[in-house]
């Protein structure tokens, strides 16, 4: 009996969207046990998912090969085809940390002799360039101006006051909110599932409230749904800033043929996080509003005071 046959009966934390994804399975030449107890791992569905992804994206890139026959020719490939695609840095280390974590377990179950993302030839790409994500204030008020919908605007809005992550945002729902008289207290679960606390005014909880009257909304609900009633994915997101953005007129280029905005959710964080800071922000404020976990040394010892959150800075 090998490893992989030891691992048969193991309990799975996959999520659902991974479980039921069997055409891939049929499709691609890699093990699907294999696949699920690699993602046992990670405790974080956020984590499962991306890697999931990961892995798909790489073995439909290379179908018809078995986890055995990949070699690190076939890393290099693929992080090229990445380059080509306008991936930025940071996703492409995203890419190459998942496969290399994939296939060390494939090691460990002596299905290859050897990792062939340690052989792969060392892949430059170019530093992001943070300035140039960086909108101005009347970029950001033209998308938001350029907004489908109500719903679709109080998400732009949410992101650009806050600064918070999409995977905070979607999971955010009307149990999240607390009110008190001069701010409304948002419980965020952050990276690592850490809970933190930012805050919104009045005036934008009134607004955000005015979803509720779009759905038949429970206390447990998530604010954000679609027409069908689901809590929106991350990929939903991406798709209305996008498509918002590009309505908008806003850092528009073409990319095979077609255009398309260059804007994603990350870049309202960003906008936040400068504009509020060149408004005056504190530092330490903005650092606890995003969830980062320092700046520097110093910023250990300073304590955000209660209500007091970056999006104060913005109107």
């Amino acid at each position: 009996m090998n490893n992989l046959e030891k691992h048969q009966n193991t309990p799975l934390k996959s999520s659902k969207s991974i479980l039921s994804d069997e055409r891939f399975f049929e499709n691609a030449k890699v093990n699907s046990k294999l696949i699920y107890d690699w993602l046992q791992s990670f405790e974080s569905k956020n984590t499962q998912d991306n890697y999931f992804r990961v892995v798909k994206s790489f073995f439909k890139s290379l179908s018809g090969l078995f986890v055995k026959d990949i070699t690190h020719e076939h890393i290099n490939y693929y992080i090229e085809e990445l380059k080509k695609q306008g991936k930025s840095r940071a996703t492409i280390k995203l890419h190459l940390s998942a496969l290399s974590s994939f296939f060390e377990l494939a090691v460990d179950f002596d299905l290859i002799p050897k990792n062939p993302v340690r052989r792969a030839k060392k892949i430059k790409v170019q530093n992001d360039n943070l300035k140039s994500k960086i909108l101005t204030k009347s970029e950001v008020d033209q998308i938001l101006a350029s907004a489908l919908n109500i719903r679709d605007e109080i998400i732009i809005r949410f992101l650009y006051l806050t600064g918070i992550r999409v995977s905070e945002l979607i999971a955010i729902q009307w149990s999240s909110f607390k009110e008190f008289d001069e701010y409304i207290e948002v419980k965020v679960w952050g990276k690592g599932e850490k809970l933190r606390r930012i805050y919104i005014d009045h005036d934008f909880f009134d607004e955000i409230k005015m979803l509720q009257n779009l759905y038949d909304f429970k206390k447990k609900d998530h604010i954000f749904q679609s027409v069908k009633g689901k809590p929106l994915s991350r990929q939903d997101i991406f798709n209305i800033v996008k498509e918002v953005s590009l309505k908008a007129e806003v850092r528009i280029e073409k990319h095979n043929g077609r255009f398309m905005s260059l804007v994603s959710p990350h870049w309202l964080r960003h906008a936040h996080a400068s504009h509020s800071l060149n408004n005056g922000a504190p530092i330490h404020i903005v650092r606890d509003s995003l969830g980062h976990s320092s700046i520097s040394t110093t910023n250990v010892y300073l304590n955000t005071t209660p209500g007091q959150s970056s999006s104060k800075y913005l109107k």
